[in-house]
């Protein structure tokens, strides 16, 4: 991702989720340069940035490949639930995807090449909802996320609380199998889901339990008991494989340190 950009409040600000190569971004990127009424405040490689960027910037209009590296942009669609506001416009080669799409809310499915009358027509959809929210109260798009602390606000974690618009989250931290940061989000794996949650790695960090949680990479924390094995790549950088085959780098300064804690954390 990059670093926003002030825009004038007039236009409408997009994120983009798209191949960092991929015609999507170049069709939306051609399209700003000539054209103000729209205004990329971010652009994203992968859902999970995406998701990030999504809850972070609030966007009027976002742009979603179907296709993407970790999960799909209608998966992401799906875990943003009712969450945001933003008019969703999915992208791909191919018609199948739009039924799935419409059906999880989508304003329109474009297929690929698409050019300026496709944009125009999402940008014009926007701008006349935007003009009829101003009419009504607004409501709040997001929620406030926390962490669930002990009652004496002392010793380390025993459960994270994600708040969502209906109804809360209570993540056992023993059932944590990775921790992912992404700017001021943390993404808290759990088997095949992520849960995100609006606080930076690094404060995570200092509340969760030294025995059983270490950083391996700047980026990533490990539930020590969640790691099979500590091994290395082809190319020889350390890395440590979880119980679920996740595989993550490890900081090479980090790996002596992490082999030590492994024995002591009660797998």
């Amino acid at each position: 991702m990059w670093t926003p950009q002030p825009s004038d409040r007039t236009s409408v600000r997009t994120v983009v989720v798209a191949d960092v190569r991929g015609s999507t971004r170049e069709a939306i990127d051609a399209y700003a340069a000539e054209n103000e009424s729209i205004h990329v405040v971010v652009r994203c490689a992968s859902g999970f940035q995406g998701l990030c960027a999504i809850r972070a910037h609030k966007p009027d209009l976002v742009f979603a490949d179907v296709e993407l590296s970790d999960m799909s942009g209608l998966q992401m669609m799906q875990r943003l639930a009712q969450e945001s506001a933003s008019h969703m416009v999915f992208v791909s080669r191919t018609p199948s995807a739009a039924a799935q799409a419409s059906a999880l809310g989508a304003q329109a499915h474009l297929l690929h090449p698409f050019g300026r009358t496709s944009i125009d027509a999402a940008v014009t959809r926007v701008r006349q909802a935007r003009e009829h929210a101003r009419r009504e109260v607004a409501l709040p798009r997001q929620l406030p996320l926390k962490v669930m602390r002990e009652a004496d606000n002392e010793g380390p974690l025993t459960s994270v609380t994600i708040r969502g618009r209906t109804s809360d989250v209570v993540v056992a931290v023993d059932q944590i199998d990775w921790i992912e940061g992404a700017d001021y989000y943390t993404g808290i794996h759990v088997g095949t889901k992520v849960h995100l949650l609006r606080q930076t790695m690094a404060s995570l960090e200092q509340r969760l339990d030294p025995r059983h949680f270490y950083r391996v990479h700047r980026s990533a924390i490990v539930n020590l008991r969640r790691v099979a094995e500590v091994t290395q790549t082809q190319k020889g950088d350390p890395s440590v494989v979880l119980v679920t085959g996740k595989r993550l780098k490890v900081t090479r300064a980090r790996r002596d340190h992490l082999e030590r804690l492994l024995p002591q954390a009660g797998r």
